[in-house]
């Protein structure tokens, strides 16, 4: 018996497949951090707003992600938190979700694109969601805009990401209170190369 090696020979002609193609320019999105925000009781949070400043960012918005990491509060549902873009564009993120169990430390993905939304009344632990409002007409309090609140971050897209952004957070009813611990803006645009510069005199 031979003890060689043997060498199997692709005798199809077959030539192996191609690696996949790098990802498109962008679409791995950029992040942006926003601090600690008190959750205060029955009043808007502090600081109201919180913001993260975007610059640099070439390109159009393709897609939008918030995180919130360290969310604690001892009745869920009193919260109302909402992003607001440079243009104004106003996003509910959460509202009157989760219903009155605690939550400890919690990191919450929002994304459009996620399949549940937060729950309505039951406990609310970390993952991914869709924007929700459950709460219907919550209003929030001067600088934040007026009207009514959508819940898709796809508004953003098409827009230019570069400017102010805002996270507004409310807690809606009297007794309890809580935090968030830092929250991230995750931009992804059509493109990679940043904007020209502002030749606009001084």
């Amino acid at each position: 018996h031979s003890t060689g090696i043997r060498l199997v020979a692709n005798l199809s002609g077959t030539p192996p497949p191609p690696p996949p193609p790098p990802p498109p320019p962008g679409s791995e999105g950029t992040s942006f951090f926003g601090g600690a925000v008190s959750i205060l009781d029955n009043q808007p949070g502090a600081p109201y707003p919180s913001t993260v400043n975007v610059t640099d960012l070439g390109g159009t918005i393709t897609k939008v992600t918030v995180r919130l990491d360290g969310l604690d509060h001892t009745y869920p549902d009193d919260v109302d938190i909402a992003l607001v873009g440079p243009g104004g564009q106003a996003v509910m993120l959460m509202s009157d979700a989760g219903g009155s169990a605690d939550v400890n430390g919690v990191s919450l993905t929002f994304d459009s694109s996620a399949s549940p939304p937060l729950p309505n009344a039951s406990q609310i632990s970390s993952g991914v969601f869709q924007p929700v409002n459950y709460g219907g007409t919550d209003a929030f309090a001067a600088p934040a805009p007026g009207g009514s609140y959508g819940t898709s971050l796809n508004v953003f897209n098409g827009l230019v990401p570069n400017g102010t952004w805002r996270l507004y957070v409310v807690d809606d009813c009297g007794v309890d209170v809580g935090s968030i611990g830092l929250w991230t803006l995750t931009v992804t645009t059509d493109s990679t190369t940043p904007p020209p510069p502002d030749s606009t005199p001084d």
